[in-house]
């Protein structure tokens, strides 16, 4: 895995940028999500990465192992 926080050249918004090796997606299709604490790249807060067949099984993941009260999605949709 490559991680990297910096800010775009053009519209100076700050980013981070994570690349998975097939090693990482693997590890993740079995189970095991990524866990990145901001905190070492200048952002306040932990970055999780993880993946599931569809976004409600993801959905249910968060809610299962994460300690989060409620999942909204990309485009507003409350989950479970």
């Amino acid at each position: 895995m490559i991680r990297l926080a910096g800010h775009n050249s053009k519209t100076k918004r700050p980013m981070i940028i994570i690349g998975l090796s097939d090693i990482n997606v693997a590890k993740m299709r079995e189970g095991n999500p990524i866990h990145i604490h901001a905190d070492d790249m200048g952002f306040a807060g932990e970055i999780i990465i993880f993946n599931g067949p569809t976004e409600d099984d993801m959905a249910k993941m968060i809610k299962d192992n994460f300690d989060v009260g409620k999942v909204i999605d990309h485009r507003g949709k409350k989950r479970n």
